[in-house]
């Protein structure tokens, strides 16, 4: 049996072609990212939100915006929900997903104690990623609680 060399040349230079694109788009992929392979780049310094002065006994939004300075996608996956004596915080929008080079908003609800509660507000907990640079951020929320204002007993009756 006699073969044609012609005939099997022919492939085996478009493979070589093929390979050969593959491992330069390969290498420009490495030259770009410096060899390492894609990482999400979240705030290693935590997140930090201030509530001003709220009244006490009440609920308030807190929205912190999350930066992803990486190249590729983070999840932000659970929260440790917390109450202290300064109040209660708990994740209202999780999990978020923060696409490589942009940012997300994370919602969360804090609830102070009582309404005749006042005082400075310190409530340190964490938020738990998929990104194995960093597991977890630590999420700050710091203000102040002032006493609800007492309403005179006949003021409800009179308003109308």
């Amino acid at each position: 049996m006699k073969h044609d060399a012609t005939r099997l040349a022919a492939p085996v230079s478009n493979a070589l072609v093929v390979l050969a694109v593959a491992l330069g788009v390969w290498g420009v992929s490495q030259a770009r990212t410096g060899g390492a392979a894609p990482v999400a780049a979240l705030p290693a310094e935590g997140l930090t939100y201030d509530l001003g002065t709220i009244e006490a006994g009440t609920s308030v939004p807190v929205v912190i915006s999350v930066p992803n300075r990486g190249d590729t996608p983070v999840r932000i996956v659970g929260m440790n929900e917390l109450c202290t004596r300064a109040g209660c915080i708990r994740a209202v929008n999780l999990p978020v997903e923060i696409p490589a080079g942009a940012s997300r908003a994370l919602r969360f609800e804090f609830a102070s104690p009582r309404p005749t509660a006042s005082g400075n507000v310190l409530i340190e907990t964490a938020v738990f990623t998929d990104c194995p640079e960093t597991p977890q951020l630590t999420v700050k929320v710091t203000g102040k609680t002032a006493p609800a204002a007492v309403k005179p007993a006949g003021a409800a009756k009179n308003a109308g």
